[in-house]
């Protein structure tokens, strides 16, 4: 009878390089995503008032800096800035307002109509980071809720 053997050490050694290759394509897509995050927050300027349309929206303070966070999970990572706690007030995120653009009607007391300008600054991030993003990443922008 033919039949084919295998020992304990061969399927450990297939495993462990399965492993080993679920942790190279982790740590690659978490590089990916800092390195998006990392230009992200270069680009924000610390000033008041708003900025012009068109151009990244200004952080009044440093903390400011720090609310672009990423969140990677199997094979996906999310980047992109927190929702801000007045969002409600808008009945959208504020940071997705800012990226796209929209025209909202206030949820407030007083109801109003508030437009707000395009002021995109994570597809301009991704766009001048182009060349440094290898092929096998598909990067895509949308808003996340």
């Amino acid at each position: 009878m033919l039949g084919v053997k295998y020992s304990a050490r061969t399927v450990t050694f297939f495993k462990q390089l399965m492993v080993r290759k679920d942790r190279g394509k982790r740590k690659a897509i978490y590089g990916v995503c800092a390195m998006i995050r990392r230009s992200a927050i270069n680009r924000l300027k610390i000033r008041s008032g708003p900025s012009k349309e068109g151009s990244a929206p200004h952080a009044h303070t440093a903390a400011g800096l720090r609310v672009i966070q990423f969140n990677v999970t199997g094979n996906t990572g999310i980047i992109g800035p927190v929702r801000f706690p007045s969002s409600r007030q808008y009945n959208a995120p504020v940071p997705a307002i800012h990226e796209f653009g929209k025209t909202v009607i206030t949820l407030g007391r007083i109801f109003k109509v508030v437009h707000f300008k395009r002021r995109p600054y994570m597809s301009t991030t991704i766009k001048m980071l182009g060349s440094k993003i290898p092929k096998e990443y598909s990067v895509q922008m949308g808003e996340v809720l």
